[in-house]
C-alpha cells in the first residue's frame, strides 16, 4: 500500500475543519498564508475514513490510520531539546539512515522536530514502539506524537504566539549553531537545498513490530459474572459490561472511547471520567492477567480527546455505533433490548393518541399572556417550533415568560441557555420579578442578606419545574442526555425545552448554512422521539436587523431553507416603537405568526416593559398611539433610511 491511496488533512488553526487531499501532495502547496497556523496530519486516512471526515467535519473517533514517516517532538528548555535532537539524529545515522534521509526542523517555540521516511507504512501502535525503543531515554521527547489523529506544523509557517517559522537545520546547525542563531533564522521563512529522502526500515526493528503473545487467551467475559442487579439507572448494559472490564486487550481503546464518551454524556467531570475509566482498566487487566494500560495515554489519547473543544463525537449509542452493536451482541441474553421499532399498526397509534388526547392540557402548552393565548395557538408536545427575532428584541425575556408560567403549571422544562451567561440570565429572572435596577441587585448582593436570601426563595419558588443547562457547545445527542438526566433525577416526564439558540448547538457539518438546517431537524427529532414540545430561539436574515424591524415571513429566518419546514409554531417578534436614540416610544411588542401547522396566523401588539421583560395587553389608547407610531414610520422611511426604521 503506498501513499498514492491514502489521504492526509490539511488545517489552518488548530481548531479548523480539515481539508482532505491525497498523501503523494507536499503539504506546503496549501498553505495560502505562510505568516499563519498550517498544520498537516502525521497519519494518512483510507477513502472511506476521507468520506466519513469530508460528511462529519471531524477526524473524531478515528483510530486505525497509518504513516510512512517517523516524527520525532522534542520539546521543552530549548538547548536540552538541541541537545536531545542531535543526539536522536546520530541514532537514526548508526541505524542505517544517510544524513540527507535525515530532517531536522526548528518548531518555531519550544523545541525540535526530527523525521525519517520508511520503506512501509506503519499504525499508532507500531509508530509508538519504534519511536519509544529510539528516543525513550531522551528527555524531551515528547510521547503523544502517536495519536492516532495527531497534527504538525507545516514547515516554513508562522508560529502565532513567538512570531517565528518553522524552519530547517542542518547537522551542522543542529550540533554548533547557538539559540540566538538558530531563532535568528526563524524569523523568517527559510529553504535550504536539501537532497531526496531514501525511504529505509532497518532489519534491527522488524522485532519491534511482532505482537507479543498473551499470557493468558480469555474469553469475551472471562471466567468472572458481570453483577447485572448493581447496573445504575441510566446505564445501558453495554456500557456497563465496559465500566466492568469485560473487552479483549486489543479492543481497549475503542472500549474507553466509548465508555469515557458516555461519562461526558452523563455529566461526569473530566477526572471523575479519567477514574472510572481508569478503575475499567484495572479490572480489565485482572480479567486477562495483564499489565495495567498506560495512564499516559487514558489521559492524554482518550479522556483529553473526549473532552476537548472540538469533540464532536457526543456519545456511542449500541443502536446505530458499529462496534457498540457487536460487542453488545457478544452479550448474548444481556444484550441491550431493541426498543426502536420503524413501524406501528394503526391500532398502536389510537392508543398514543388517546394518551395524547386525554392529557391534552398538559401537551398543549400556552405562554400565560393573554392576548396570545386568546388566539389559541398553542405549543404542543411533540413538536419543533420557533421564536424568530433580531438579537435585543427580548427572544430570552420571552422564553422566560413560557418557563414561568409552564413552571406555574407543574410542567417539568428546562432552558438550554447557550448563548446567555449564567450570571446574565439569572440577572434578567431577577429583574423580570423584582422590576430592580441590575446595579441595585449587585448591591443587594453584596449588602443585603436577608432580601437576597427572599429573592433568591422567590425565584426557585417561581422556576420550581425549570431545570437550567449551561453547557456551552452541545450536539443533539447530548441534548437528548440531558432530558433523560432531569427525567431520571426529577421522576417526571420533560415536557418543554427551549434552546438558546439555533446556531449555537453543535453539528457535525462544516458548512454553516448545512449545520444549521441538520440542528432543525435534530431538534424535530428530539421533539417527536422524546414528547417534548421544543422551542428554539432563531436569528432573522440581516435585512431585519433592528429590533424595530417586524418580522412577518418565516423565510426572514437566518439559515436553510429547512429550518422553518421542520417548525409546527412559528412566531416572529419585533419591537415597533425601537430606537436607539429614543426610548419614549419603546412601550410596545409585537408577536406575529408566521406559521401554524394546527390553525390560523395572527399579529397581536402588546405592552412592553423593558427593565423587567414583561408583557401586557394594549389599552384602547396604546392601540391608537401604536398606530400612529407605524404611520409616522411608512411616511419617515425614505427620510430616514440611513437611520432607525
Amino acid at each position: 500500500m503506498s501513499r498514492q491511496n491514502l489521504y492526509q488533512a490539511i488545517r489552518q488553526g488548530l481548531n479548523s475543519y480539515p481539508k482532505i487531499v491525497p498523501a503523494s501532495e507536499e503539504p506546503s502547496t496549501f498553505v495560502e498564508d505562510p505568516n499563519r497556523d498550517w498544520y498537516n496530519s502525521l497519519y494518512f486516512y483510507s477513502l472511506e475514513q476521507k468520506l466519513q471526515i469530508e460528511e462529519k467535519g471531524s477526524v473524531a473517533g478515528i483510530r486505525d490510520t497509518l504513516t510512512d514517516r517517523l516524527f520525532f517532538d522534542l520539546d521543552g528548555d530549548l538547548p536540552a531539546a538541541q541537545k536531545d535532537a542531535f543526539a536522536l539524529a546520530g541514532v537514526l545515522f548508526n541505524a542505517g539512515f544517510e544524513a540527507e534521509d535525515i530532517r531536522v526542523y526548528f518548531s518555531g517555540s519550544k523545541g525540535f522536530s526530527v523525521e525519517v521516511l520508511l520503506d512501509r507504512l506503519v499504525n499508532p501502535l507500531q509508530f509508538k514502539k519504534i519511536t519509544g525503543f529510539l528516543a525513550d531515554n531522551l528527555e524531551c521527547f515528547d510521547r503523544v506524537v502517536s495519536d492516532a489523529n495527531r497534527i504538525v506544523r507545516i514547515p516554513g509557517t508562522k508560529h502565532q504566539k513567538s512570531g517565528l517559522y518553522k524552519v530547517p537545520l542542518t547537522l551542522e546547525e543542529l550540533e554548533f549553531a547557538t539559540i540566538d542563531e538558530i531563532l535568528a533564522l526563524a524569523e523568517n521563512p527559510r529553504i535550504l537545498q536539501l537532497g531526496q529522502m531514501c525511504p529505509r526500515f532497518p532489519k534491527a526493528w522488524e522485532l519491534l513490530l511482532k505482537e507479543p503473545s498473551s499470557k493468558k487467551k480469555a474469553s469475551f467475559l472471562g471466567e468472572r459474572q458481570i453483577e447485572w442487579s448493581k447496573k445504575p439507572s441510566g446505564w445501558r448494559n453495554c456500557k456497563w459490561a465496559l465500566l466492568q472490564g469485560f473487552y479483549e486487550p486489543r479492543k481497549r481503546h475503542e472500549a474507553l472511547l466509548r465508555l469515557a464518551a458516555t461519562c461526558r454524556g452523563m455529566g461526569f467531570d473530566k477526572e471523575t471520567t479519567y477514574y472510572m475509566c481508569k478503575s475499567s482498566l484495572k479490572k480489565q487487566a485482572e480479567i486477562h492477567d495483564q499489565e495495567e494500560f498506560s495512564k499516559d495515554e487514558l489521559w492524554n489519547n482518550v479522556v483529553e480527546s473526549i473532552f476537548s473543544d472540538t469533540w464532536t463525537g457526543g456519545t456511542y449509542s449500541c443502536k446505530t455505533d458499529q462496534w457498540l452493536k457487536e460487542y453488545c451482541s457478544h452479550l448474548g441474553e444481556h444484550a441491550c433490548p431493541s426498543d426502536n421499532h420503524l413501524t406501528v399498526k394503526t391500532k398502536e397509534v389510537f392508543n398514543f393518541f388517546d394518551e395524547y388526547a386525554r392529557n391534552y392540557d398538559h401537551n398543549a402548552l400556552t405562554t400565560g399572556i393573554g392576548p396570545v393565548d386568546a388566539t389559541h395557538a398553542r405549543f404542543m408536545v411533540g413538536t419543533s417550533n420557533a421564536l424568530l427575532a433580531s438579537p435585543g428584541v427580548g427572544k430570552t425575556s420571552l422564553a422566560l415568560q413560557l418557563l414561568h408560567h409552564n413552571s406555574e403549571q407543574k410542567i417539568r422544562c428546562i432552558m438550554f441557555s447557550y448563548d446567555m451567561f449564567q450570571a446574565a440570565l439569572l440577572t434578567r429572572m431577577i429583574q423580570k420579578h423584582t422590576g430592580l435596577p441590575q446595579n441595585k441587585i449587585y448591591q443587594i448582593w453584596r449588602t443585603e442578606n436577608k432580601q437576597k436570601q427572599e429573592i433568591q426563595e422567590m425565584l426557585e419558588e417561581q422556576y420550581k419545574y425549570v431545570d437550567f443547562c449551561f453547557k456551552a457547545g452541545q450536539s443533539p445527542q447530548e441534548i437528548v442526555e440531558t432530558i433523560d438526566e432531569v427525567e431520571a433525577k426529577t421522576g417526571e416526564k420533560v415536557k418543554l425545552i427551549v434552546v438558546d439558540y439555533n446556531e449555537l448547538v453543535i453539528s457535525d457539518k462544516a458548512e454553516e448554512t448545512a449545520g444549521s438546517a441538520q440542528v432543525a431537524q435534530k431538534l424535530r427529532q428530539i421533539a417527536n422521539e422524546k414528547q417534548v414540545c421544543s422551542i428554539t430561539l432563531l436569528q432573522p436574515s440581516k435585512i431585519y436587523s433592528s429590533p424595530a424591524d417586524e418580522v412577518t415571513n418565516y423565510n426572514a429566518a437566518k439559515g436553510a431553507s429547512s429550518i422553518p419546514q421542520s417548525m409546527t409554531l412559528m412566531l416572529g417578534c419585533s419591537r415597533p416603537g425601537f430606537n436607539p436614540l429614543d426610548s419614549s416610544n419603546d412601550n410596545y411588542f409585537n408577536i406575529t405568526c408566521l406559521k401554524n401547522r394546527n390553525g390560523g396566523l395572527f399579529s397581536v401588539d402588546l405592552g412592553w416593559n423593558g427593565l423587567r421583560g414583561d408583557f401586557s395587553a394594549l389599552t384602547d389608547d396604546q392601540r391608537q398611539k401604536l398606530a400612529n407610531l407605524r404611520a409616522m414610520k411608512v411616511m419617515d422611511k425614505t427620510d430616514n433610511a440611513g437611520g432607525w426604521r
